[in-house]
């Protein structure tokens, strides 16, 4: 991993998660700009564990990119 583009809500919800739309065109301008491809999208569930929700499925960019969810819940 060379970089990590941090992207903000764009739904204010913290069960819910839209990406912002200008900041992800600026990721995908800088990542062009320095010839990288996008592996992995992360993201966190505040109050439940890692397991993929039904958006977070209906949402998935593609089969060729990988999606990590981080659980806070719990200790």
């Amino acid at each position: 991993i060379e970089s990590v583009y941090p992207l903000i809500n764009f739904l204010e919800d913290p069960k819910r998660f839209r990406s912002e739309p200008k900041g992800m065109f600026l990721a995908q301008k800088e990542m062009r700009r320095r010839d990288q491809t996008l592996l992995i999208v992360y993201h966190s569930h505040p109050s439940s564990e890692p397991e993929p929700s039904l958006e977070d499925l209906r949402n998935s960019l593609s089969d060729e990119i990988a999606c990590m969810i981080v659980g806070l819940s719990g200790e």
